[in-house]
């Protein structure tokens, strides 16, 4: 059975050198839920490693992903609290090399805040209202065989200078705060974690590997390296994708 996808490979390869060993497939998956679902890409190359062993190299395209990002969340209200009301006002998300380039804009006014024993607390005057540009970097790490992004590196700047030290420092640790729980739980609340279509169900990649890349000019991917076993029911799941692709000929 192990030679059924060195035949299937040389299929597939048509006229490239007879020691390639590479196998192309592309799916389409969905991230989301509740009704909301992000189609993203998923795009795979299988070699044979060992007569037991196929290597997979996955390349995730969140291009869509990340354009739905940038639009879905202007305007978000990342907190509104007795002494702070802060607003996404913009998002710009782009990949350069293996880095995930993170800029935006929130909004945030500073409240007094009343607190008394037993009661709610009561929103007083405004303090002081503000617009902050942030810059950060944010990259991809492999955990439990799903893709999370990690936010790091995080620079504000207020658009409107505050004299008072105090002021200010207060000011930029309360939005640094509220930026940092938002992107954390927006971050590990959505993990991307690839899943192959009912018809490879009989294949079991193990990602060990893997980080951001750039697709086309800022375009957001990510590589995942892993391998799975061989098997007679994956050597014929492999082979009836090839077919449904259009990569084999049909079945007789």
């Amino acid at each position: 059975m192990k030679r059924y996808f060195a035949l299937a490979v040389g299929f597939c390869l048509g006229f490239q050198p007879a020691d390639a060993r590479d196998v192309q497939l592309e799916f389409e998956r969905t991230l989301g839920s509740d009704g909301t679902e992000i189609p993203y890409q998923l795009n795979l190359t299988l070699k044979e490693v060992s007569p037991t062993r196929i290597s997979v190299d996955a390349i995730l395209d969140l291009r869509d992903i990340q354009a739905a990002l940038i639009q879905g969340l202007r305007n978000t209200e990342l907190s509104d609290l007795c002494n702070a009301e802060v607003t996404l006002d913009s998002l710009d998300l782009s990949a350069l090399g293996r880095d995930v380039n993170v800029e935006g804009r929130v909004k945030m006014e500073a409240f007094r805040c009343d607190h008394q024993l037993g009661q709610p607390p009561k929103r007083q005057d405004s303090i002081a209202a503000n617009t902050i540009t942030f810059t950060g970097t944010a990259s991809a790490q492999v955990q439990k065989q799903c893709v999370y992004f990690d936010l790091t590196g995080l620079e504000l700047t207020l658009e409107t200078p505050i004299l008072d030290p105090n002021t200010k420092q207060g000011f930029l640790n309360d939005a640094r705060s509220i930026i940092e729980k938002a992107a954390d739980a927006l971050l590990k609340r959505n993990p991307i974690c690839p899943t192959l279509p009912p018809e490879l169900s009989s294949i079991d990649p193990r990602y060990d590997a893997g980080g951001t890349v750039e697709i086309g000019d800022g375009g957001i991917g990510v590589a995942l390296d892993g391998s799975f076993d061989v098997s007679p029911d994956t050597i014929l799941s492999i082979l009836k994708v090839l077919q449904e692709q259009g990569k084999l000929p049909p079945a007789p």
